[in-house]
């Protein structure tokens, strides 16, 4: 019932995903200011699926569905796909950190846990397998700069001591 009594909003934040949705299918962080981060996107993928999902499933717009089934489809490849425009390299076998106005990937650092780092470990978190050459180039980079099995144990106080306390429960999963 939150849902169907919030329709006007919910389709407000809708239209706000889609308007910062670049002609690459890629969004930008915001109108004025031209990037385009792996992580805003990957959260940007999840919203749009899950949209689409309240679109044909509690408002019954078949339509707008698909139209938001649609980007989320475009913005899955250009996140994912490893082709020359998407953010995950095959030669490097990582995520780029973002896309800048020129069109131009910051590659990652994987001695720099944030952004970098957690830049392989985000598209896990939220949609893409864990199995992936990113995830596990990440993993082995995070282990390299936390105290033994941190990781292992999901140890939320030694990795808020290191990470200053961002993105610990994240990283702990």
């Amino acid at each position: 019932s939150f849902v169907r009594t919030n329709k006007t909003a919910i389709r407000k934040v809708q239209d706000t995903m889609t308007t910062l949705i670049d002609t690459d299918g890629v969004s930008w962080a915001k109108k004025t200011y031209p990037i385009k981060y792996l992580m805003d996107n990957v959260e940007v993928l999840a919203g749009l699926e899950a949209a689409a999902r309240i679109e044909k499933d509690v408002f019954g717009d078949t339509v707008r569905a698909k139209q938001l089934s649609d980007r989320a489809a475009s913005l899955k490849i250009a996140l994912y796909s490893g082709s020359k425009n998407s953010f995950y390299s095959t030669s490097t076998t990582k995520y780029a950190i973002y896309k800048d106005g020129a069109g131009t990937f910051s590659q990652s650092n994987m001695k720099t846990w944030y952004p970098d780092i957690m830049a392989q470990l985000w598209p896990t978190a939220f949609s893409q397998s864990s199995g992936t050459p990113a995830f596990s180039n990440a993993i082995a980079a995070l282990k390299a700069q936390l105290p033994p099995l941190a990781l292992e144990k999901g140890d939320c106080n030694a990795l808020k001591k290191i990470t200053g306390d961002a993105h610990a429960p994240v990283i702990a999963y």
